[in-house]
């Protein structure tokens, strides 16, 4: 007994064309516009250099760095790469980089502790801390939101995938 979709009557030819025909078929019939949308959706996206979720919050992230404290320095572009184990954070282009630990529920927090020089010689420890959390923009997309403090200065945090 013969499947539902055997042609051995008919040639090699004419099999490649049935078989091509009742695939186009099942296609439009179940969806074909959707096979279509996301594959254009991928190869618009794909080649940009923009950095897709695949594991929560991990992967590379930038964004500005504005100061809200006046004497602060100037609006700085910061970049973030997390990890399954925590976070690094550049928020001046390579002078600091704090590190810290990603909770389950998106909160980010971490602390650089360190000895500078002060007047006369005099050592002074200082400390640069952030503290940010998952939000979700407008369309869905999700960006990294904090505060990153040191002494008397503050700066406002907003990152997006990179």
């Amino acid at each position: 007994m013969e499947g539902l979709f055997s042609f051995s009557h008919l040639g090699r030819v004419h099999q490649a064309a049935v078989r091509g025909a009742l695939l186009a078929a099942l296609l439009t019939a179940t969806g074909c516009e959707t096979y279509t949308s996301l594959r254009e959706g991928a190869s618009t996206s794909l080649g940009t250099g923009r950095t897709f979720a695949l594991y929560g919050l991990e992967g590379r992230w930038a964004g500005d760095v504005t100061p809200v404290a006046a004497d602060c320095g100037v609006q700085t572009r910061g970049s973030m790469t997390i990890t399954a184990r925590g976070f690094a954070f550049d928020p001046f282009g390579g002078t600091f980089v704090v590190t810290g630990t990603v909770s389950d529920d998106g909160a980010l927090h971490g602390v650089l502790k360190r000895v500078l020089s002060g007047d006369s010689g005099k050592h002074v420890e200082g400390s640069l801390s952030f503290s940010g959390n998952e939000q979700r923009l407008d369309r869905g997309e999700a960006s990294i939101v904090g505060r990153l403090e040191s002494g008397r200065c503050a700066w406002r945090v907003a990152l997006q995938r990179a």
